[in-house]
C-alpha cells in the first residue's frame, strides 16, 4: 500500500504530518486477489479514520502519535 499522510494537531492547530507505512499480508494467493480488488476501499477507510480525529497529543517530550 502507498504511504498514508496523517495530520497531527493540537487545539485545532496543525503541528505537522506523520508518514505512515502499512503492509497487508494475504493468507493465500486467492486472498491476494480479493485484497487487490478491495484495495481502494481499504485505503479510503484508512484515510477517513486518520482524518476523523487528532493524531497527536502534547507531552513534555513533544508530540506522540497514537496507534492505528
Amino acid at each position: 500500500m502507498p504511504f498514508l499522510i496523517a495530520p497531527m494537531s493540537k487545539d485545532g492547530k496543525l503541528l505537522g504530518y506523520a508518514y505512515i507505512s502499512s503492509k497487508l499480508v494475504a493468507s493465500s494467493p486467492g486472498a491476494t486477489i480479493a485484497v487487490r480488488e478491495k484495495l481502494a476501499f481499504i485505503q479510503d477507510a484508512f484515510v477517513r479514520d486518520v482524518n476523523a480525529k487528532p493524531s497527536a497529543r502534547r507531552t513534555t517530550q513533544g508530540p506522540s502519535i497514537r496507534s492505528f
